[in-house]
């Protein structure tokens, strides 16, 4: 046994200490107000570039394929879920009177709170592309998640607390396709994100 892979010189309590003065690498992250403090958007913005990494390694190795569909999913679903959290506090104090997320993990009453705020800034921004038939799009994607994942715990879980098994009734998910359509709805995200920010400050 290596020095490296002996865990007996493990120091209890060490995995998440702060490193000491000095000490720094470039894989050393800066989290909390360190840097931040980061929003929902921030953490969105990570679930997403984690699952576009996954998605990418599997143009060059499909290894695995039938279980890294289940890390994949579940993050883009997560930086689904906070990307449309954080849309709602952002635009709800200029076109929502108020309006505020539900805070449990279903996406499809969230999107059902955002899109109304959406299609507000449309209206008075009409420059920016937020066609009707473009949120039809999202929203079916949503949609589809939310009823195939209601609370966020299909791919995270093989079974739940009583045993039963989540994925039962399916038995194959296009990867490929997850990954196109995700991809496009990441983009229209970010964009949107962008855009109604750089319309409030302007």
């Amino acid at each position: 046994m290596t020095e490296s892979s002996d865990m007996s010189k493990y120091k209890p309590g060490s995995l998440f200490d702060e490193p000491p003065v000095g000490v720094f690498h470039d894989q050393m992250a800066c989290v909390g107000t360190n840097g931040g403090p980061y929003q929902f958007d921030d953490f969105a913005h990570g679930y997403f570039e984690a699952a576009r990494r996954i998605s990418a390694s599997l143009v060059e190795d499909v290894g695995f394929i039938d279980i890294l569909v289940y890390p994949i999913a579940f993050l883009y679903r997560q930086g689904l879920e906070l990307a449309i959290k954080h849309l709602i506090y952002f635009l709800s104090p200029h076109y929502g009177a108020g309006s505020s997320p539900v805070l449990n993990h279903g996406i499809i009453n969230n999107w059902k709170i955002l899109r109304p705020l959406i299609e507000s800034h449309a209206t008075i921004h009409p420059h920016r592309e937020l066609a009707r038939k473009q949120l039809d799009g999202i929203e079916a994607i949503v949609t589809d998640f939310d009823k195939f994942d209601p609370k966020s715990f299909v791919f995270r879980y093989p079974e739940d607390k009583s045993g039963g098994v989540y994925i039962k009734d399916h038995m194959r998910i296009d990867v490929a396709l997850l990954i196109q359509e995700l991809t496009l709805v990441i983009n229209w995200f970010e964009n949107v994100v962008t855009g109604t920010r750089e319309d409030l400050i302007a």
